[in-house]
């Protein structure tokens, strides 16, 4: 139950940061181009 539970509390500000990161990165891979 507690294992699930940070799991999702760390996966969720993972997946924000992932989606963040790669945004980043499509917009300097744009700019770059």
């Amino acid at each position: 139950m507690l294992m699930t539970v940070l799991i999702r509390n760390v996966a969720k500000p993972l997946l924000l940061t992932l989606s963040l990161l790669g945004l980043s990165a499509q917009a300097l891979a744009a700019t770059r181009v």
